[in-house]
Formats: C-alpha cells, sequence, structure tokens
C-alpha cells in the first residue's frame, strides 16, 4: 500500500504541474491574442477554444488534486462531533458516497465519448472525444484516490484514533 501511495503522491505532483503548465499556456496565449486584436487589428479564431479547453482540463485536474488531499469543500460538523469508531463510520460512509458518485461519473463519460468522437470544434477542428475524455480519466483516478483513503482507515488507525 505505501508503494502505491508514494506513486499517487507523484502522479498527483504531476498533475499539479500540468495545471500551472495549462494556466501558463493559457495567459500567453490570451496575451498573444490581446495584443494582435488591439495592435495589429488581426488574431487567431482558436485562442478562446483553446483557454476553453485548457480551463476544463485544469478544473479536472483540481479535483482530482483536492480528492488527494481530501481538500474538497465539506460540511464537517458531524465530523467534529464525533470520535472513534462513530467517526470512521462517518469517514467510510462519506467515501462510499464519493466513489458511487465517481464510478457513475466514470461510467457515464466512458459511454459519452463513442457519441462526441464524430463532433468537431469549431475552430481548432479537434474531436471533441480529446476534450471529454478527461471526464473518466480524472473521475477514475479520483476513485483510486478515494478506495486507497478508504482502506487507510482501516490499516492506518485503531479504532477510529488519528482521523483528521
Amino acid at each position: 500500500m505505501n508503494k502505491m501511495e508514494t506513486v499517487l503522491s507523484k502522479l498527483s505532483r504531476g498533475i499539479q504541474w500540468l495545471m500551472i503548465s495549462s494556466l501558463g499556456v493559457m495567459v500567453v496565449v490570451m496575451f498573444a491574442q490581446v495584443v494582435l486584436r488591439y495592435i495589429f487589428k488581426t488574431g487567431f479564431p482558436w485562442t478562446e477554444e483553446l483557454s476553453r479547453f485548457l480551463m476544463i482540463y485544469m478544473i479536472f485536474f483540481g479535483a482530482v488534486v483536492l480528492t488527494h488531499e481530501d481538500a474538497h469543500i465539506n460540511i464537517t460538523v458531524l465530523d467534529e462531533m464525533l470520535k472513534g469508531k462513530a467517526k470512521k463510520a462517518l469517514k467510510s460512509l462519506q467515501y462510499l458516497i464519493v466513489m458511487a458518485y465517481t464510478v457513475l461519473i466514470t461510467k457515464i463519460g466512458y459511454g459519452s465519448l463513442s457519441i462526441v468522437s464524430k463532433q468537431k470544434s469549431p475552430n481548432m477542428r479537434i474531436t471533441m472525444d480529446k476534450i471529454y475524455m478527461i471526464i473518466p480519466i480524472c473521475t477514475g483516478l479520483m476513485t483510486i484516490y478515494l478506495l486507497l483513503k478508504l482502506i487507510g482507515l482501516f490499516v492506518n488507525s485503531n479504532d477510529g484514533e488519528g482521523i483528521e
């Protein structure tokens, strides 16, 4: 399990770098578009589309990183009130519910790829499955992270002690 955690931590770090790179590309492309449009009265038709696609990728990559870090927005009233086995049971239930959702979205996202593969983006002319594939990839990764967190609840702690 420790090797798997190390691999997934490195993967999370790599995803963070992908997010930083995507943001950098987005800034450069949009800056170039503004300069071309306002100074040279011309521009590229694909810059807004590329920025939109990069933003979509950054959002899904961010969701994976937040899942790894257990940093998604949540309501912690019950978490703070409960201790021991009750807290472990609540955390397990939370992970199971979110895992059910990510598995469902992974399945639906994968199923939609064959439909959107026939559609091309207006300006860049790439098939939309290249954009939509981020959904099953990232929700699948989120499922793996959640499964390991769930297993870790029972392997790494005694009766809920040490659960944050």
